[in-house]
């Protein structure tokens, strides 16, 4: 009765713990190689699973371009010094990070350097 009892938890604690696990959503649309975006903030969502900042920019044709700059969770910000409001509308910071294998403007961001001159993690 104890080894069958034991055997159904291990399962169970297996199973659970495989699911919270997979949960995650993969980094395999980001290229290696990294890129630095810089332009002006339009937006900071200050959001769970992760903060996103979007940074106006011009491509080489002049045109307007809007990058989604994802960040880590609100728990990895606040460890590097973050808040909700560390970036504000209108402010011009570079986002340097993994770029979207898609040419989507999109990057999974690794460090910021804000309007101050801060560089911090992201």
């Amino acid at each position: 009765m104890k080894r069958t009892l034991v055997v159904v938890l291990l399962v169970c604690g297996l199973f659970f713990a495989g699911g919270s696990v997979s949960a995650h959503h993969s980094t395999v649309m980001y290229v290696q190689d990294s890129k630095t975006v810089t332009g002006k903030v339009v937006k900071f969502e200050w959001t769970n699973p992760h903060a996103h900042i979007y940074i106006e920019t011009t491509d080489e044709k002049g045109d307007k371009v809007v990058w989604d700059c994802e960040m880590m969770s609100l728990n990895h910000l606040r460890s590097y010094g973050w808040t909700s409001k560390t970036v504000k509308v209108g402010e011009a910071i570079s986002a340097t990070g993994r770029y979207a294998r898609n040419g989507e403007p999109a990057l999974i961001a690794n460090r910021v350097k804000l309007a101050d001159g801060r560089e911090i993690a992201s």
